[in-house]
């Protein structure tokens, strides 16, 4: 079976998330504003970074947008054709998760944020996740809902045009 094996890029303050299209494209992100990427047929490499700030989370759409956020409600995008734009969230709560499906993305973060975005022209708004806790990771599952996993074990489901349902985890703390 396959084996792991240590990548040559090794950032002493480390990696916090990773995502990617493909085993040969990817990306990952860390403290001060480290932004990583692995292309295919090559090794890992450090990029400029549109921040200094820490960055908790990072996803990549299928047109190959990526998204990161972090500290401070930095809530940045790249994409081939326009290079880094900012979506900073004007509120300064810390992101920690963001998702992609389509031309919509969710980011959440401290304090039960919820940051969701319809449409590729569209703003973000925030939206109620319907908790009060640290909200830590976020993804799309099938029909378009919306789940959040976040402190003291909790776990959300938002079905599309729907309201937060709590499930319970069995996890606590």
């Amino acid at each position: 079976g396959a084996q792991w094996a240590a990548q040559a890029t090794s950032p002493i303050d480390g990696v916090r998330a990773l995502a990617g299209l493909s085993a040969d494209d990817l990306w990952a992100v860390g403290p001060n504003g480290l932004v990583l990427r692995k292309q295919p047929g090559g090794d890992w490499s450090a990029l400029t970074s549109p921040t200094t700030r820490n960055l908790h989370g990072v996803a990549v759409g299928a047109d190959q947008t990526v998204w990161i956020v972090g500290d401070g409600g930095t809530l940045r995008s790249w994409s081939a054709a326009a290079g880094w734009e900012s979506h900073d969230w004007p509120v300064p709560v810390d992101l920690y998760g963001v998702a992609v499906d389509g031309d919509r993305v969710a980011a959440c973060g401290k304090g039960a944020t919820l940051l969701v975005r319809e449409t590729a022209a569209g703003d973000f708004t925030q939206t109620v996740a319907g908790t009060v806790v640290d909200l830590r990771g976020v993804a799309f599952g099938g029909g378009g809902d919306l789940w959040l996993v976040g402190a003291q074990g909790k776990i959300l489901r938002i079905p599309a045009g729907g309201s937060a349902t709590t499930l319970a985890s069995g996890a606590g703390g």
